[in-house]
């Protein structure tokens, strides 16, 4: 039954990257954005995908950062670096703390939702909805 309820998640998650790319305005995407992560750090954490689930609570940090620029100067670029830092930090980790086997498909794979991560943190840096859906 976790198994169900975690596909299910899993599901919303992606209808809502659909709605993501949708939206006309930056407030929009980046609402949009945390409700995703949200529903995907729920379904990697009952897939027991410990590693996904916190990238995606990485991922609602930064994008809530995002979204009060004034409050936080989300503007700033050590607020870029600093989120792909810590992304390209939990690369390794993923090998050395999850048990995950070091072979090539699997450095491949592994890598994949950090650059995925990296591009989507400058996409969502760039301040306008319509350089993110770019």
């Amino acid at each position: 039954m976790t198994n169900i309820i975690a596909q299910i998640f899993g599901i919303l998650g992606m209808i809502g990257n659909i709605f993501v790319y949708q939206q006309k305005t930056q407030k929009g995407v980046l609402l949009w954005q945390i409700f995703v992560s949200l529903t995907f750090t729920v379904n990697y954490f009952m897939l027991g995908a410990v590693m996904g689930g916190i990238l995606n609570i990485i991922c609602i940090v930064r994008t809530l950062i995002f979204l009060f620029p004034n409050k936080t100067n989300a503007g700033h670029i050590g607020w870029t670096i600093a989120f792909i830092a810590m992304f390209f930090t939990f690369y390794p980790i993923s090998f050395l703390v999850f048990g995950t086997a070091p072979t090539p498909r699997n450095f491949v794979i592994e890598a994949l939702p950090i650059l995925a991560m990296t591009f989507q943190t400058i996409a969502l840096r760039l301040g306008s909805a319509k350089a993110v859906r770019r």
